[in-house]
This record gives C-alpha cells, structure tokens and sequence, in this order.
C-alpha cells in the first residue's frame, strides 16, 4: 500500500466522525459503518486531494464537506495522539513510527486512539476497556533489550555510591529525598544523566517491574565527586484505581534505584510508604 500510516489516520477519523451515520451513496462508500475500515479508509483516500489528505495531519482537521467528512477539532497530531485537553495517552510521532517494521503493533496504536478519542468525546457513552502496554516499554518489558530506556555512551566512566532516601512533609506535600554520591573516575570530563526508577516490591495490582520518577543531568570535571539530590513527590506513585474511580498510593515496600538507565541500575534502597 502506498501511503499505509495515512490509511490508520483516515481509518481513526472515521471511527470517530462517520460511525453510525445514515448517509450512504454508491460513490461515498466510506460513509457505510457495514464495511471493513480499510476499505473505507482505502477509498476515502483515492477521493481526497493531496491537500485534503496533509490537512488531517494538523492538530485539528477541518470540514471536508464534498466528502461528508465532519471537522475534528479534540487535539490530535497525526498518530501522536490526543494532545488536550487533560490526561491522555501519548505515542511516538508518526516520524518516529515510520521506522518500525511491525504494522500491527501501529494498528493497535491507532485503535487505543480511537477508543480514547471516543471516550473524551463522548464520557456518557460507556466505559472504554483498559489500554496497557503490556509486555512493551521498559516498564513492563521482561526481556532485556539492546539498547534500554535511558541510555547513552560516554567517553568517561562515572561511579555511585551513599544512597539515601528521606521522606519529608506530609499527605499532598510528601516528597522522597534521593541523595547519593556521584563521581568521575574516568579520564575525562563529561556529563551524567542520573536516573531514579521506583517499583512497588509486593503490589496487589499489575504495576510497570520499574518506573522513571525522577533524573538530573550532572556535569563533573575527572576525579571530582559530587552529591545529587533529587526530589520525588509521593503523588507520583499513585496510580489509577478503577474500582474507587481515583488515584491512590498503595501501602507496602517500595525498591528505589538508581542508575545510568533502565538496566544499568548502580544503587538500591527500600522504603516504607
């Protein structure tokens, strides 16, 4: 197929703008909700212009009136995702996308996009099936990957060491203190980017295996140390409920780490939250 990424972005605007819709004409075989969405997002886009097609890679897509294609105005960037208003999921920039060999994974992609463009659309039209990466990204992934979140090459090398973890102020105000050493035993001077991950150690629902909560970028001449700290507030760990409808903290051992990236994890320390 000619223009694949386009084809899933023409499929979500017409899940979102077309489905249910009782206009239907021989020549607009797109309007009809009774077909496949490739075949309509196929023939949809053998009718439109070339400018039809770059205007719904905006952030808002306007009107396409000859087509009978409703304006979509609720934020989206391509296959970015939602981008307002409030909370929304959010994926590579469909540049990023380009270079991934896998299109079912784009496709399923796209399908979350369109379950959450209908969600906010709509909140009284029904409860939205969890979307989870499981199994991907480094929170979830239990493989060990060739090039893990956060990683980076150095022409120095760099050494941790003193962890220590204080929790100060109380209920929104709560705030973890990670402090620890760092120094630059290497030959020459370089930047590090410390990275703090946390994971509920015993959690009674599925939570990532580890987290990015917090990181600080450190510029160190050779053979000089220094102490970094870095603050983390305890709302961070919360996480969506869906029985109460909120967030919460959920109780227990927590496991802090801290590292050069989501693999190379230097220091540990637990704590009771």
């Amino acid at each position: 197929m000619k223009y694949p990424y386009l084809v899933i972005l023409v499929t979500w605007v017409l899940l979102f703008s077309c489905t249910g819709t009782e206009q239907q004409t021989d020549k607009q075989v797109w309007l009809n909700p009774s077909l496949p969405a490739d075949i309509r997002a196929a023939e949809l886009l053998e009718a439109m212009t070339l400018e039809e097609k770059i205007s719904l890679l905006s952030e808002t897509a306007p009107e396409i009136e000859r087509l009978n294609i409703a304006a979509y105005n609720y934020g989206n960037e391509a296959l970015h995702g939602l981008v307002r208003p409030g909370k929304a999921t959010v994926f590579p920039q469909a540049i990023a996308l380009g270079a991934t060999f896998n299109p079912e994974l784009i496709r399923e992609m796209a399908s979350a996009i369109s379950d959450e463009a209908h969600a906010k659309y709509n909140a009284s039209g029904g409860k939205m099936d969890e979307y989870r990466l499981k199994g991907r990204t480094y929170m979830f992934l239990k493989e060990k990957p060739l090039y893990p979140f956060g990683f980076g090459l150095s022409y120095t090398e760099f050494d941790y060491q003193d962890l220590t973890v204080e929790k100060t102020g109380q209920n929104e105000a709560a705030e973890l203190k990670v402090n620890f050493n760092l120094s630059n035993i290497g030959n020459y001077n370089g930047d590090e980017v410390t990275q703090v991950y946390i994971r509920h150690l015993e959690p009674q629902t599925v939570q990532p295996i580890k987290q990015l909560k917090g990181f600080k970028r450190v510029s160190l001449s050779k053979g000089k140390t220094k102490q970094v700290q870095v603050e983390i507030l305890v709302n961070e760990l919360k996480y969506w409920d869906t029985k109460s409808g909120k967030f919460i903290l959920e109780p227990g051992e927590y496991e802090i780490m801290v590292g050069a990236s989501s693999e190379d994890i230097r220091l540990r320390k637990q704590i009771n939250l």
